[in-house]
């Protein structure tokens, strides 16, 4: 919640900042696509900080879903600081469907590796 509220913030920031001074010099630039650069770069730092690689008899990689989540949670931010609300509410139930999924796919893929072991 907290990183989809952070990009709307920064969004709506920069919204604000074009609308405010952009009468005042005509020659200044405002680029807001920069904003969402800036915002991608952040949250996809914070996201790999999320990623962790075991090395070893069990090599494995864990944490990419929450970082793809982290980072699907931004671009809903953003779109709902351009007040797109259908689009924020379309993709939001499908980032939840695509969890959903993932988690069952999860859940079965390893609750049947621990039946093999067992026996």
């Amino acid at each position: 919640m907290l990183v989809g509220i952070g990009a709307v913030l920064f969004v709506v920031l920069g919204e604000l900042f074009v609308t405010r001074f952009h009468q005042n010099d005509p020659n200044m630039r405002f680029d807001p696509i920069r904003i969402v650069e800036a915002v991608v770069t952040g949250i996809s730092f914070l996201g790999a900080g999320t990623i962790f690689v075991s090395r070893g008899e069990n090599q494995s990689v864990k944490g990419l879903t929450t970082a793809a989540s982290i980072l699907a949670t931004a671009a809903v931010g953003m779109i709902v600081g351009l007040e797109r609300y259908f689009l924020a509410i379309a993709s939001t139930v499908i980032i939840f469907t695509v969890l959903r999924l993932v988690g069952l796919f999860d859940t079965k893929r390893f609750s049947g590796a621990e039946d093999e072991s067992k026996s």
